[in-house]
């Protein structure tokens, strides 16, 4: 019988959060979570996702207290060492986006996002051209490596696709 490597892993998406004295669908939930089955307690690894479109979803609230703040405050993944924030670009380019991240990292003089390590690009998919990974310190004590994947979902990407054969594109 050939087992597949991934058969212990089960996905869930909008997993609600207990607690905070939040009920039914005012309760928070959490993007995306990948569960392992074969440790006890279950390893589980949290993504948080957001928009980023030039006029209605700036950088600040990828940043803010509703999306990385979440880790780094401990509302999300209080128990783990590190999680990721995924970026849904759907205006622009994932470069203008960058920049503006960087930017609020380095203009973080409140101290805010508790950097203890600067964006460094690193690369875990090859076919996902914008990744990074900061380090947060958080009130637990417990630091928090933050995996930020910027995914181009603008209509530029689909265009670029369209225009390629079928045998170019790689899945």
């Amino acid at each position: 019988m050939n087992q597949n490597k991934f058969d212990r892993y089960f996905v869930d998406e909008e997993r609600p959060i207990l607690g905070e004295g939040r009920k039914g669908k005012h309760r928070r939930r959490l993007d995306i979570v990948v569960e392992c089955s074969i440790f006890q307690p279950r390893l589980e690894y949290i993504f948080e996702a957001k928009r980023l479109r030039k006029n209605s979803c700036p950088i600040g609230e990828y940043t803010g207290e509703d999306g990385l703040q979440r880790f780094i405050n401990g509302i999300y993944a209080s128990e783990c060492p590190e999680a990721a924030m995924i970026a849904y670009i759907q205006s622009d380019d994932c470069d203008r986006w960058e920049k503006q991240l960087k930017g609020k990292f380095d203009k973080d003089s409140e101290n805010i996002l508790k950097i203890k390590q600067k964006l460094q690009r690193v690369i875990v998919i090859e076919d996902i051209p914008y990744e990074w990974l900061s380090e947060h310190e958080r009130a637990t004590g417990k630091p928090i490596l933050i995996h930020h994947i910027f995914l181009d979902c603008s209509g530029s990407v689909f265009l670029r696709m369209r225009s390629r054969s079928p045998s170019e594109i790689s899945v």
